[in-house]
């Protein structure tokens, strides 16, 4: 079977998520089949299809700290930083890529007004409110990035290779 074919290929890291799209497994296109690669707080989680993903997103929405990476077979990734208030984003085309970072352009950029994020390994670190969404908006671009595999567009993105 498909499913058994990536599942063997990738069991060590990857969330298996059914979704309509193709999946690239030793040369040749599996139909139906995405890989994924989700972490929360530095541990892994497997859930079955988008259903699973929401459910998981679902069952951690009332925590406060948290660091998430989801990505697709060591390519794009996206990473994002939760607190009790609200969530910054990143996302990332190649493991060496600077990337793109979140803005709201619902915030004013005043330096003084600074988010602070703690991540799994016990670091904190602290970025302007101007660059944090709503939590439900972070949730929401890690559906759209597990179903599009690509940069959500409801976020607005700078990039950080321009700096």
């Amino acid at each position: 079977r498909i499913t058994d074919r990536c599942n063997a290929a990738w069991r060590q890291w990857a969330l298996i998520a059914s979704l309509e799209s193709v999946c690239i497994t030793g040369g040749r296109e599996l139909r139906g089949l995405i890989m994924l690669r989700m972490i929360i707080n530095n541990k892994e989680h497997q859930a079955e299809g988008i259903g699973g993903i929401h459910g998981l997103l679902s069952s951690i929405a009332q925590t406060d700290d948290l660091e998430i990476w989801i990505s697709h077979e060591g390519e794009q990734s996206l990473s994002a930083l939760l607190n009790e208030n609200c969530g910054w984003l990143m996302y990332l085309r190649f493991p060496e890529d600077a990337g793109f970072s979140s803005r709201n352009p619902d915030r004013s950029e005043q330096a003084s007004e600074t988010e602070v994020f703690l991540l799994a390994n016990g670091q904190s670190d602290s970025y302007p409110r101007s660059w944090t969404l709503e939590r439900s908006e972070v949730f929401a671009a890690i559906l759209e990035f597990a179903k599009s595999y690509d940069q959500p567009k409801a976020v607005a993105w700078h990039d950080d290779t321009m700096s």
